[in-house]
């Protein structure tokens, strides 16, 4: 684990200052707000999933814990 400190850094911040440094970032940033922004547009995740989905299906691929979940959000 020695080899892979600098990653497993930002792991062990406590979540306040974490969310400070976000904050910041997120409002100093254009670039840095886009992208979170993309990342939480729900209709761009589904259209993933659903890809995801149809493909594994298309293909035969045993993926039954998330073709259970998707069949429970299609269904919803």
């Amino acid at each position: 684990m020695k080899l892979y400190k600098n990653e497993l850094l930002p792991y062990k911040i406590p979540s306040a200052v974490a969310g400070m440094i976000i904050k910041q970032m997120f409002a100093g940033n254009e670039l840095t707000s886009r992208i979170m922004t993309l990342h939480n547009d729900v209709k761009d995740i589904m259209y993933g999933c659903k890809s995801i989905y149809e493909a594994g299906k298309r293909e035969n691929l045993n993926l039954p814990l998330f073709y259970s979940n998707m069949d429970k959000i299609f269904n919803r």
